[in-house]
């Protein structure tokens, strides 16, 4: 069966304005008097006017589409049918044991594991800044100290300073 779409150079389905360009355009290449009355031309633009003739008309295009899809299923089915896979003989056995050597065999945990320690150790690292910079220091030692000393109960003493408020 010859494939009037593909002569045209337009899909299964195209509208009539789509058929139209295609037949046009392959008539400026081809067409008779553009190619000195070749016989070779001749030909391919008999082909091209039988393709549009066919495809433009919707009586005839209806029934070249009915027997287009027919053949080309048919083919597909056949091809489905002598490329159908053919059973496996080992299907049900058990499989090989698998190389273990590690020059063969890759595990395939090992990039999980280490992205799995690479954000435990972010996160450690975040919690050690956060608790230092929870911590209330005054970068003055004896003024720590006066601090530890308020907040355990002990009142400032004459001439030092209160730091809590």
């Amino acid at each position: 069966m010859t494939d009037y779409y593909k002569i045209l150079n337009v899909n299964f389905g195209a509208s009539e304005t789509e058929i139209k360009k295609g037949f046009r355009k392959l008539a400026t290449i081809y067409h008779p008097d553009k190619n000195g009355g070749s016989k070779l031309s001749e030909e391919a633009f008999k082909v091209i006017l039988n393709a549009y003739e066919i495809l433009s008309n919707k009586d005839s295009r209806l029934d070249y589409d009915i027997r287009y899809r027919q053949h080309f299923l048919q083919q597909k089915m056949q091809t489905n049918q002598q490329t159908k896979a053919k059973p496996n003989p080992n299907y049900g056995q058990p499989r090989p044991a698998q190389p273990t050597n590690k020059k063969y065999h890759k595990s395939q945990n090992s990039k999980p594991r280490v992205a799995y320690i690479f954000w435990v150790l972010i996160i450690l690292i975040g919690l050690l800044f956060f608790y230092q910079s929870n911590k209330k220091t005054t970068g003055n030692p004896k003024g720590e100290q006066q601090l530890e000393g308020q907040k355990s109960g002990n009142r400032p003493q004459s001439g030092e300073i209160d730091f809590t408020k």
